[in-house]
């Protein structure tokens, strides 16, 4: 299933471009934050258009376009507000997609709710890190 506008096709540009086992988010020259959302697994029709709503609902998304069987979630600006990395953090956890890398999104600035150890998605972002100890200088 595609929802309509999304292309799950390969090209082969995107092929020798390397969009294939992407895993981590990507940072385009522009320096916009790109999430990557891989084999989404819809179970309906109204489940696949609940995620793109969803998705493009969050504050400051620019984009989402499929490479693959992957979904890139870019938004505007390097950086994303808390409320936009809140609802990121429900949409990769309901629909099961990878949140290791989110962990690149901590700063000194959300740490403090983002680094949570009680938090229910801090084993799945920061799973295999001793502590989110460190923030990247903002």
């Amino acid at each position: 299933m595609a929802a309509a506008g999304y292309s799950l096709n390969r090209s082969e540009s995107e092929r020798a471009a390397g969009l294939t086992g992407m895993s981590k988010i990507r940072m385009k020259r522009d320096r916009a934050v790109v999430l990557i959302a891989e084999s989404v697994a819809f179970l309906s029709d109204g489940d696949e258009r609940s995620f793109f709503g969803w998705v493009e609902s969050v504050p400051g998304v620019k984009s989402v376009q499929g490479r693959g069987r992957a979904l890139l979630i870019t938004f505007a600006g390097k950086r994303l507000p808390d409320e936009s990395l809140r609802e990121v953090i429900a949409l990769f956890f309901r629909y099961g997609v990878e949140m290791t890398q989110l962990a690149d999104l901590l700063t000194e600035g959300n740490r403090a709710w983002f680094a949570n150890p009680k938090a229910y998605w801090y084993r799945n972002v920061f799973k295999g890190r001793v502590r989110a100890r460190r923030a990247d200088a903002d």
